[in-house]
């Protein structure tokens, strides 16, 4: 019973509720904190008590008299039909006055319109007034602007504009469209990140700070013109301390003329045409932070330690690098005191930087990690910079690197940091490599064959190691340590050493060197030996000088490169090349890399663990053309490591105009020769069609020429041998396929 009591009693009093809002004279003016579930359309104090929808009718038009909603957190939505005709949901005229409020907590109060096409705006001031204290304005889709003023005022204080689409003839989110429109702002108020523009402010239209703008307030601004747009200005403006700079308060999103907002002689507020852009503008002087200089403005003086005036423009580099970055600044000729504008200080260098080597110290194949797009690097120790574009920085050869945060319209470039890039390589001095020993003689003992360096190992060599070879050509594949071999028979020893390189640097090329311990020699018998200056038959014996049985220490370098090269050649059949190359002693692998004549992009088509040939079916994931030419080389390793290459060789398709040459001969197959005399090698070569010409010179050399041993014998690049010194060594030469023949020379 005492429910339906109360329920009784809660139907009567509703009943008379809404009996007296009907009564004239009595509006809901007097009930200002009752909620309401629908758009209000008559004056009165309003909070709503759930998220509503406005539906598409004829807007609320407010022609006197005040209408004050609080969002109280929750959303209203302008309904769509589907089309493009949302409807205006209010249209304050000359004499109304609309407040949106939020006094929610979490300030979610929203306001949004449904669909993604609409030629009308959410609220036009159409001569009256919109107050906007809180809430935001988000998701919405216009031809015009959200909230469009004509000959009317719109004073925000707080709440957001963000986040809509604005296009055709949306200028902005907020619109000032005539000479009596005005946009007064103070607080927290951000208008802000809308596609297609913020605040429009056509010509004649005025912007006024009628408060302190708080932190936080965020308003970007497209003019029709240039042009003065304010009328006051707050404490942001000027304070006792400095010359404040209202940059961050408002900027341009016009990306044509670039508009900023300063400060004129302290009592007026511009925008003007940032024709100088990126330069930053002030009141009385503009600061270039990439340029790191500070220019006064005409009437003004620049001073970088309070006392001196300097000249123009002034280099603010050894400022920013101190640590309370500022200068001084009054008007020109003495007129007034300093005052001390402070500048932004320099980003802290970057950290968690990272390297990583290049091959070799002619490869530029080393990187830094750790980089974003907000740097650049420099390879000159800051005298040129380059903008980083990603997360790592490729293609560096070894050296020093300077990497720091770029400058900015708003602040200087950061301090540097230095990071190093090395070189996988170990290259080894002479007194960085073991040496043969001396003198070697069997004694029956163990005896070390050769000396340990002379200078400790260069940085990222981890250790030095050596084995016992069975020759001077064919490295060890076992054996390996870091203790040095012994000896004790008496004959020819290979010593081979490397170093190993730490994870950051790869192993040396295994060397060789040989050392030979020689048989004791036997003394003759004392009875029959002659006495040194004695007489002997009718001749006088002479005491004899005694000499040491030398050790032969010398070094038997291999040239893989033309053990390679006496098996070149490259050769087409149909729509595939095949390349053919001489065994590299101790190789494990070879790369074969190869493109198309008239290309310098070379790439690895084929690796070959094992024999001396490939065939090449495609270049650049495409079927070989059998009109064109490619030309290819081969690279050898061990462990990695190559340790020799071969010549380029250029081969014409079948297809193609010319040809290649069959066979390749020289007229004499050795010269004997004595120190500084030459000769001119004749060559003959054999074309595989007798019709066709051979490829023109501009492929490479017609015959290219090598020497096995430059201290017997050198070959010019025409082919005239010239004698060194006494020896034998083989003279080459290679077709442009890589045909090749040799001829002997000695010299005596």
């Amino acid at each position: 019973m005492k429910q339906k009591t109360g329920s009784k009693l809660l139907s009567f009093l509703l009943t008379l509720v809404m009996a007296v809002g009907l009564v004239p004279g009595m509006g809901m003016t007097a009930f200002a904190e009752n909620a309401v579930n629908s758009l209000p359309t008559s004056p009165g104090e309003y909070k709503l008590s759930t998220d509503i929808k406005v539906s598409r009718n004829q807007p609320v038009e407010l022609g006197s008299g005040t209408i004050s909603i609080d969002l109280a957190g929750h959303t209203i939505t302008i309904e769509s039909d589907g089309g493009s005709t949302n409807r205006t949901m209010f249209r304050i005229k000359s004499g109304g006055v609309l407040t949106i409020k939020d006094s929610s907590s979490g300030g979610t109060g929203k306001v949004t319109r449904e669909g993604t096409s609409s030629n009308d705006s959410v609220i036009w001031v159409d001569g009256g007034t919109l107050n906007w204290e809180g809430g935001s304005v988000s998701g919405v889709y216009t031809e015009c602007g959200i909230i469009d003023v004509g000959n009317g005022q719109f004073n925000m204080t707080g709440g957001s504009f963000t986040g809509n689409h604005l296009s055709n003839r949306g200028q902005g989110a907020v619109r000032l469209l005539s000479g009596n429109s005005f946009l007064r702002i103070s607080g927290t108020p951000v208008i802000t990140g809308n596609y297609g523009g913020n605040v429009y402010v056509s010509n004649g239209s005025k912007i006024e700070i009628i408060g302190e703008l708080n932190t936080g307030a965020n308003i970007s601004v497209n003019m029709q013109d240039p042009g003065v747009f304010t009328t006051g200005y707050g404490s942001h403006y000027n304070t006792e301390s400095s010359v404040a700079d209202p940059w961050n308060f408002f900027q341009s999103d016009d990306s044509v003329n670039k508009w900023v907002l300063w400060n004129d002689e302290f009592n007026e507020a511009i925008l003007g045409s940032k024709n100088d852009y990126p330069e930053r503008k002030s009141i009385t002087y503009i600061i270039n932070y990439k340029n790191e200089t500070a220019t006064p403005k005409s009437g003004y003086e620049i001073s970088t330690d309070g006392t001196s005036t300097e000249e123009s423009p002034v280099s603010l580099t050894t400022i920013l690098d101190g640590n309370s970055p500022k200068f001084y600044v009054r008007k020109s000729a003495g007129a007034g005191e300093w005052m001390e504008v402070t500048l932004v200080s320099r980003p802290s260098e970057p950290t968690g930087l990272t390297s990583n080597n290049a091959t070799n110290a002619n490869t530029a194949d080393g990187t830094i990690a750790g980089v974003d797009n907000t740097m650049e690097y420099s390879a000159d120790n800051g005298k040129t910079w380059i903008a980083v574009s990603q997360n790592t920085i490729n293609g560096l050869i070894p050296g020093d690197y300077l990497v720091r945060v770029k400058a900015t319209n708003d602040a200087p470039a950061g301090k540097t940091a230095k990071v190093t890039v090395g070189s996988k390589e170990i290259i080894l001095k002479d007194t960085q490599k073991p040496t043969a020993k001396t003198n070697l003689v069997y004694t029956r003992s163990e005896q070390t064959l050769v000396n340990e360096p002379a200078e400790s190992l260069p940085d990222g060599a981890k250790e030095m190691q050596y084995a016992l070879g069975t020759d001077a050509t064919n490295t060890p594949t076992s054996g390996w340590g870091t203790s040095i071999p012994t000896g004790t028979d008496a004959k020819t020893y290979y010593v081979w050493y490397k170093v190993v390189g730490d994870e950051n640097h790869n192993d040396t090329a295994a060397s060789c060197i040989t050392v030979t311990i020689k048989k004791q020699e036997t003394k003759p018998d004392s009875d029959t030996q002659p006495k040194p200056g004695t007489n002997e038959g009718d001749k006088q014996v002479q005491p004899q000088p005694q000499t040491e049985p030398q050790a032969t220490a010398v070094e038997a370098p291999v040239n893989y490169s033309l053990l390679m090269n006496s098996g070149l050649h490259v050769s087409w059949k149909g729509s595939k090349v095949k390349v053919k190359w001489g065994l590299a002693p101790g190789a494990d692998a070879y790369e074969v890399y190869a493109v198309y004549c008239g290309s310098s992009s070379y790439e690895k088509v084929l690796t070959v663990q094992a024999g001396n040939q490939a065939v090449i079916t495609k270049l650049g994931g495409k079927k070989l053309n059998p009109k064109k030419s490619v030309k290819a080389y081969v690279v050898a390793y061990k462990n990695g490591t190559p340790i020799g290459q071969t010549i380029d060789a250029h081969s014409v398709g079948g297809k193609n105009k010319a040809t290649n040459v069959k066979k390749i001969r020289t007229s004499k197959k050795a010269y004997t020769l004595t120190p500084g005399k030459s000769v001119k090698l004749k060559v003959k070569t054999t074309k595989a069609n007798s019709k066709k010409k051979l490829p023109a010179a501009y492929h490479c050399a017609s015959l290219r020429y090598a020497s096995s041993d430059e201290r017997v014998a050198i070959v010019t690049k025409k082919g005239r041998i010239k004698a060194v010194g006494a020896g034998t060594c083989d003279i080459w030469v290679y077709a442009q396929n890589g045909r090749s023949c040799r001829v002997t020379v000695a010299v005596k």
